[in-house]
């Protein structure tokens, strides 16, 4: 019976530092054709990623073979026994009658060795509970002595047990020229499920005949390809995480199409059209699941514009008419008045002043051409007059000045409007638009406070019925903008993983193709022992191997 490992022994009872992979080693393989391979740097970082658990430096354990087994009160030995056995490479037969204590040697050697037997897995509590021999009452212990591959002398793994629970037991390995080690501080856990030291002929069956996927774990675990099937599992569960948000959006887009083409919105007949493409408009549609979309359709565009339509300033209207008024009266209550008159003879003489300026020498009255001469004395006289006469008129200037101010005020307040105004209301603003050309202060007054009024009520109830046919729309669609966001959401989220998810697959190509040439690599030199050892059986019997191309 042996124990053996990794091809690469590793003499220190703690295993090699925690630095590159050992040369020889899996590890070390990957590394060396990653860096010879043509992948992108990402492609490889997603294999980096996939390998980072399984690469990390663990205990290797050496070659080893078994030299004694000592037993005590375990199973069915009670008294201290010592098997001794002849250690070196190759098949130890351990034979004797029924009941000498074969079974419990060997699981004596697999239980120091793993601290647990594959054999009671899956069996009744009897099994675990049945392993201490009570006849002798013997400690239960358990000494396997091993000759380790450049060791001078043997080392001995000893397993102690501290109650009657099978599992509360502790190992330690003592090695020539080393301290005692606890077994399970040297990392030998893997080797030793891998290589195991024993197995009985019921496992060794389920080995051979078990299911594909046990076969082939059993296989690549002999092989020492577990790091390569371990990473392929991590790169088809991260596969699957980024296939996910494409699946589910594949899967709900049916069911999505189906309710836009259902809702009577323009919203939805344009998401419906934008999804139904080889390649789905994404951005389109959530313009239109976010209500940011060009015009949403000219239905929608249009009712959003009537929606927001104002007209006049109706309280800005009837302040400004009010002014006017205002100005007409003051204006009336001094027509007539001695103001008024001292306006006009101011008026006549700044003529008369201009004429005279123009001709001096004149000897004649322009007016009434009499012989009165316009001297410069009376020039003097008439200056003096014709201001005192237009402070008296300054109250009529102030209210003229006021009533044309606010004349125009009123038609100023008098805009076009929008170019898409409707049409059912352009009557009523044109007739507020055509107050800008009335000149009479009054006829003003009276046509823009009724012309304004007409359009501002005109602009309200079509305002009014367009945000009432928009909530229509907007309550119609409220349900499918949901539904078309919550599937973005998938879809953008599939859009974002596509990249990685094709690194991922790339990834997984290489591996493949590494995996299956270092699997045919390993397996050629027993492939070829096989062929040997078959060769040499059949020279005494009649039966051939029919050996595949």
């Amino acid at each position: 019976m042996s124990v053996s490992a990794d091809p690469a022994p590793d003499t220190s009872p703690t295993g090699p530092p925690a630095h590159d992979p050992p040369v020889g080693t899996l590890a070390h393989l990957i590394d060396g054709r990653l860096a010879g391979s043509d992948l992108d740097e990402e492609t490889r970082a997603v294999l980096l990623a996939a390998f980072k658990d399984e690469a990390s430096v663990r205990g290797r354990m050496p070659g080893a073979y078994l030299q004694s087994v000592t037993v005590s009160g375990f199973r069915g030995i009670g008294r201290t026994a010592r098997l001794p056995l002849t250690p070196g490479p190759g098949l130890t037969l351990v034979t004797g009658r029924n009941g000498s204590g074969k079974s419990s040697f060997a699981e004596a050697v697999e239980i120091a060795l793993t601290g647990d037997n594959a054999r009671w897995r899956g069996r009744s509590d009897i099994w675990r509970k049945s392993w201490r021999n009570l006849h002798h009452g013997q400690q239960p212990q358990v000494a396997v002595e091993l000759r380790i591959d450049g060791d001078p002398a043997p080392a001995t793994v000893l397993r102690t047990w501290h109650g009657d629970d099978v599992a509360d037991s502790t190992a330690e390995l003592d090695r020539p020229g080393h301290n005692p080690v606890p077994l399970q501080d040297l990392g030998w856990q893997e080797d030793l499920a891998t290589y195991r030291p024993f197995l009985s002929y019921s496992e060794l069956g389920q080995v051979i005949g078990g299911k594909p996927s046990e076969m082939y774990d059993a296989v690549a675990s002999i092989l020492g390809l577990e790091q390569l099937a371990a990473a392929d599992k991590r790169l088809r569960e991260l596969a699957r995480e980024y296939e996910a948000p494409a699946k589910a959006a594949k899967a709900e887009l049916p069911a999505l199409l189906a309710l836009l083409d259902s809702t009577e919105d323009p919203r939805a007949t344009a998401a419906h059209t934008a999804l139904s493409g080889r390649r789905p408009d994404l951005a389109r549609a959530a313009e239109l699941a976010a209500g940011t979309g060009a015009a949403d359709e000219s239905l929608l565009f249009d009712l959003r514009r009537r929606s927001t339509l104002t007209g006049p300033d109706t309280e800005a209207v009837a302040t400004a008419v009010t002014r006017l008024r205002e100005a007409i009266a003051s204006a009336e209550d001094l027509r007539g008045t001695s103001a008024e008159d001292a306006l006009r003879r101011a008026e006549l003489l700044a003529r008369a002043l201009a004429h005279h300026r123009a001709h001096p020498d004149l000897g004649t009255c322009p007016v009434c051409g009499g012989t009165a001469r316009l001297d410069e004395e009376w020039a003097r006289h008439a200056a003096e007059q014709e201001r005192l006469l237009r402070a008296e008129a300054a109250q009529v200037l102030t209210a003229r000045g006021e009533l044309d101010a606010a004349a125009q005020a009123v038609r100023d307040l008098a805009v076009p409007p929008p170019d898409w105004l409707p049409s059912e209301i352009a009557a009523a603003w044109d007739d507020w638009l055509h107050c800008r050309t009335v000149s009479d202060p009054a006829v003003l007054a009276s046509a823009s406070e009724n012309a304004a009024r007409t359009a501002a009520d005109a602009a309200r109830v079509t305002r009014q019925e367009a945000a009432g046919r928009l909530a229509d729309q907007d309550d119609t669609w409220r349900d499918p903008a949901r539904a078309l966001a919550a599937w973005l959401d998938k879809a953008h989220a599939a859009e974002q993983a596509a990249p990685h998810l094709a690194r991922v697959k790339t990834a997984q190509k290489w591996l493949k193709a590494t995996h299956d040439e270092i699997r045919a690599d390993r397996m050629r030199p027993i492939a070829e022992d096989a062929q040997r050892i078959w060769s040499n059986l059949r020279q005494q019997s009649n039966v051939a191997s029919a050996r595949s191309a």
